[in-house]
């Protein structure tokens, strides 16, 4: 992929912040919903679900805070 191919996402989760450089939604109208696989503490496998929190550097960046995980 090149650049414009990509956005960066920002994901906000109980004070820490990661990144990650994913791939463009096809129309690029709007940033994506997130969601993320992952392990909750007992060891269940889980999707973290983000919401869109900021879209002002829409389609270069888009910010999302965690909302919740749900059973995978």
């Amino acid at each position: 992929m090149n650049d414009s191919d990509t956005f960066h996402a920002i994901l906000r989760h109980d004070g820490v912040e990661k990144s990650a450089d994913l791939p463009l939604p096809a129309d690029r109208a709007a940033p994506p919903r997130i969601r993320v696989h992952a392990v909750d503490s007992s060891g269940a496998r889980v999707i973290d679900v983000f919401i869109l929190k900021d879209a002002e550097k829409w389609p270069t960046t888009a910010s999302y805070t965690y909302l919740a995980s749900i059973p995978d």
